[in-house]
């Protein structure tokens, strides 16, 4: 037996827990009698208790690069996620702006908000209004009044859509729309140097109607069938 084997096997044997009591009591019994035994189990235990370090090292270490793995696929899953919402939203704006671009020569008449208030509480105060602008039976028209449109008794659809014009070296201010009753149903204010002016007459009730451009007393009739 070598002089390493004297040691080493029994010190293996000694901590692996494979001795045999009476084999136990006999190495202990060595261990007070000689040195070199002990010396020889100290450095095995150091060295077993190194040798753990170095695996539980090795383990924390492999976990560590296991998290960092998990992170990354992560990370990388979310970034394809935010990339697909992203370019949805460009597709939906792009489509959008097509949307809308389209549709704003369908609405350009509508530029304005044309507000006309329920008869039946319009009534009050009204009378006012007809000694201003006289009554549309007795008005005759002049030789200039003839460049507006809509002429007198001009006939639309509640779907059509009337367009209001006069000379343009006229100045107005308002175009005013007064029912048969000669209540006032609409009353738009116009742009300065405007001389024409779109109307969607979709909710008139059927009738006869008479439109007024102020400062102009000039009265012009339509009906809505």
């Amino acid at each position: 037996m070598t002089e390493l084997s004297k040691y080493n096997d029994p010190i293996e044997s000694y901590l692996d827990g494979t001795l045999s009591a009476a084999e136990r009591d006999l190495f202990d019994e060595q261990l007070k009698s000689d040195p070199v035994l002990g010396e020889k189990l100290s450095e095995r235990i150091m060295l077993q208790k190194s040798w753990m370090k170095i695996a539980q090292h090795k383990q924390v270490k492999q976990r560590i690069s296991n998290l960092i793995k998990i992170e990354e696929r992560q990370q990388n899953a979310k970034r394809t996620i935010w990339l697909a919402a992203a370019s949805i939203i460009v597709i939906i704006g792009i489509s959008s702006i097509f949307f809308f671009q389209k549709n704003r020569n369908d609405s350009e008449y509508l530029t304005q908000v044309i507000k006309i208030k329920d008869s039946q509480i319009i009534i009050q105060g009204k009378r006012n209004e007809m000694q201003k602008f006289g009554s549309a039976d007795t008005i005759k028209n002049t030789i200039a009044s003839q460049n507006c449109f809509p002429m007198d008794n001009a006939v639309f659809q509640t779907s059509d859509t009337i367009t209001f014009s006069w000379p343009s070296n006229n100045i107005k201010e308002k175009l005013i729309i007064f029912d048969e009753n000669w209540i006032k149903v609409s009353e738009i204010q116009l742009p300065k140097g405007v001389a024409e002016y779109k109307f969607i007459p979709a909710n008139f009730k059927t009738g006869t109607y008479t439109w007024i451009l102020t400062p102009n007393s000039v009265k012009y009739k339509f009906s809505i069938k």
